[in-house]
């Protein structure tokens, strides 16, 4: 199956590292047995048949004003919010991470 999606065109480490530290964490917490060890920082758009061909694009920001904990129900198109927590410190844009 294809797909069209919006993906980071830079190294994104601090993403990545907050990733690794979620994880571990979540792990430690008992509840990290579905954690992929492979983190690909993206938004899907579409789901389709056909292969879209890849094309760069301007850069898109967004604030990023809160994290949603949420529970995907794989094969279902079902998610649950398992909670909601403000951020608090200097809210960055997609493109800062």
């Amino acid at each position: 199956m294809g797909g069209l999606a919006l993906t980071g065109s830079v190294e994104l480490n601090a993403l990545s590292q907050f990733q690794r530290t979620l994880a571990t964490t979540m792990e430690a917490a008992g509840i990290g047995h579905h954690i992929h060890k492979r983190f690909n920082p993206h938004v899907s758009l579409l789901y389709c048949q056909q292969h879209v061909v890849r094309e760069p694009i301007a850069p898109i920001r967004w604030r990023v004003d809160e994290l949603v904990l949420i529970e995907s129900l794989v094969g279902r198109s079902k998610h649950i919010d398992l909670g909601k927590w403000p951020l608090q410190s200097r809210q960055m844009g997609f493109s800062d991470w």
